[in-house]
């Protein structure tokens, strides 16, 4: 909270909180009389006048606590934003104030402010202050003013919170994390980044403790200072709504790092997700090889660009470095130079040469209007000589129809889609929030590429043990495990190296596990590096037509159908996530533990048995 006003003038009976106020002739005594709203939201004003000067609120500190559309403990709606605001003049104890005369109705609002302040701990006086919407936006703005110079704290907190947001990401960034997590919860305040997909406390002398307060003003700095223009969907940082941003890029450690902002809601405190982003436009992009896709998978990238247009999909969940692999597929076009690329994103995460990057910022309180910018956006590409588009993420009904109507007008369209296996991704174009039609996506030239991705550890090659140096207890080997205790992990190592034998013929000494606090080499984690395991293909007529019938269980057996039916090759035709992730296992390049995410042992299906 800032400090609004002090009051010069002392008038003779300054208004207590929870009053209203009847003036009356000068010279003569204000008398307070209480005030409340009937079912409509109007006030019961009766002969009581409202305050229209800021000195007639007393000469003591007054403290903004919510007002303005986008200010303080409770977001108040658009329209209302100088007809409420809540004011404190002593700590703890909150006072409304509202404009009588406001024609709408103030009854949702009023209540929801009230509930809203008892929950932040606020007692807050009954009735309200009628006041002139002039005193309240006066508030408003001071805030606002206030706040765009110190980041919503005085200018001797702005400094440190800023040197607090900074020293945290260079941290961040010299670790090796892709992402920080920052979580307030009631006094206390953490730090989480993670590290080839596993979050760890941050490094140094405090382990990532800090107070809430102190984590609240770093975040609050960045998100109201230091945002790309555009980017933010909410105007100012507040505790309890979910925001989103681009954090602007600076050089750490000779890169160029930009922060995906999001926060989270809840009731003991917001927690803020900060994706790390390499943007730097003389960075190379990195090779599908890289990566860690199969040569098979490589080919059928290298054959895109050559056939004709269609929609071909990057699937995967949050975090499986799908904006990654579409930088390399559009940095690597054989046409990239040559051909005119565009692509609408929401966010720009990456830098993409070669690529006319778009950004467009969904609004989620104004859908419908979201909706037609996006389209308006995507009739300008169509009328501007384009060749190919990314969508970034297709999320909806407007992002699915324009990767459709991209191809149907001739070009080559590619988005990212969040959808489980290769399998899920025709169900999930068709869903209810996309909306796509089955038979229309189905049709010859429509769908071209489907890929699903994950990202799993790469073992820490100084330091990994081999499967039969495992012995009896897994203390005494050092073997990384999971919470459910050490009997019961070695039991479930044995347990899946008896299945590798017997369903997959694979003899267990194939493989190698993490090792408990790993070496200097991969600093003390066991782990070190991530790679990308998928599954690809390009659809055929068949596989067209039984998808179109919803057949999905026929159409998943005829993608397999390609496969050489063996675990132990590199040949990732037909092959599933499941299959690659295995032959990475078998390699001795990750846990053969990190294949369970994507399917059972026990129950994986194995053509023939």
């Amino acid at each position: 909270m800032l400090t609004l006003f002090r009051g010069n003038n002392h008038p003779e009976h300054p208004i207590g909180p929870g009053t209203m106020v009847t003036v009356r002739p000068a010279g003569q005594r204000l008398e307070h009389a209480s005030g409340g709203a009937d079912s409509a939201g109007q006030l019961h004003t009766g002969r009581t006048l409202k305050v229209e000067h800021l000195d007639q609120l007393g000469d003591g500190k007054i403290l903004l606590v919510s007002g303005g559309d986008q200010l303080g403990q409770y977001k108040i709606p658009k329209g209302q934003e100088y007809a409420v605001a809540a004011i404190t003049q002593s700590k703890g104890r909150a006072t409304i104030i509202v404009d009588p005369e406001y024609a709408g109705n103030l009854s949702a609002t009023l209540t929801n402010l009230r509930t809203k302040l008892v929950s932040h701990g606020y007692h807050v006086e009954s009735g309200q202050i009628p006041c002139s919407p002039a005193v309240i936006k006066s508030l408003v703005d001071d805030y606002q003013h206030r706040i765009s110079q110190f980041g919503g704290e005085e200018a001797s907190s702005s400094s440190e919170w800023k040197t607090l947001f900074e020293s945290i990401g260079d941290i961040a960034v010299r670790a090796g994390a892709s992402d920080i997590h920052c979580v307030c919860e009631n006094e206390r305040g953490t730090v989480q980044i993670r590290i080839d997909g596993e979050l760890e406390p941050l490094p140094g002398k405090d382990k990532g403790i800090f107070t809430a307060t102190q984590l609240r003003g770093a975040v609050s700095w960045a998100y109201t200072n230091n945002v790309q223009t555009g980017s933010n969907t909410e105007s100012q940082f507040q505790d309890d709504v979910n925001a989103s941003a681009m954090i602007k890029s600076r050089v750490i450690d000779g890169k160029k790092i930009a922060m995906r902002y999001q926060s989270f809601r809840s009731p003991t405190g917001p927690k803020i997700v900060c994706r790390l982003l390499n943007t730097d436009s003389d960075a190379p992009s990195r090779t599908f090889e890289e990566l860690g896709y199969a040569s098979e998978h490589i080919d059928l990238f290298q054959e895109v660009p050559y056939g004709p247009p269609k929609i071909n999909i990057l699937a995967g969940i949050t975090g499986s470095g799908k904006t990654t692999t579409a930088q390399s597929f559009w940095e690597s076009h054989p046409g990239n130079g040559r051909q005119a690329f565009f692509s609408i994103e929401d966010p720009i995460e990456l830098r993409l040469k070669g690529v006319h990057q778009i950004s467009f910022q969904r609004n989620l309180q104004d859908r419908a209007g979201s909706e037609r910018e996006f389209n308006g956006i995507v009739m300008d590409l169509l009328r501007g000589d384009l060749d190919a588009a990314f969508i970034g993420e297709i999320r909806d009904r407007s992002s699915g129809a324009a990767a459709q109507e991209i191809v149907f007008t001739g070009h080559m369209a590619m988005g990212t889609l969040h959808a489980q296996f290769i399998s899920g991704i025709v169900p999930r174009l068709t869903d209810q929030s996309i909306g796509l039609n089955r038979s229309v996506l189905t049709a010859p030239n429509v769908l071209g590429l489907l890929s699903y991705q994950a990202l799993v550890p790469l073992l820490c090659p100084t330091c990994k043990i081999a499967i039969q140096d495992v012995g009896e207890t897994r203390f005494a080997h050092g073997i990384a495990g999971t919470r459910y205790g050490a009997d019961m992990e070695l039991h479930r190592i044995h347990h899946d190296m008896a299945i590798f034998e017997t369903r997959f013929d694979l003899p267990r000494d194939n493989f190698f596990l993490r090792r408990d606090g790993g070496c200097n080499c991969c600093r003390g984690r066991g782990i070190k590096g991530q790679t990308v395991v998928a599954e690809m293909m390009i659809p055929d007529e068949r596989w067209l037509q039984l998808t179109r019938e919803g057949r999905d269980i026929e159409a998943y057996w005829h993608f397999r159908s390609d496969s050489d039916k063996r675990f132990d090759t590199s040949d990732m035709r037909g092959k599933t996530v499941f299959e690659h992730t295995l032959f990475k296992a078998i390699c001795g390049l990750t846990d053969p533990r990190n294949v369970a995410p994507f399917g059972s042992f026990a129950r994986f299906a194995i053509p023939g048995k």
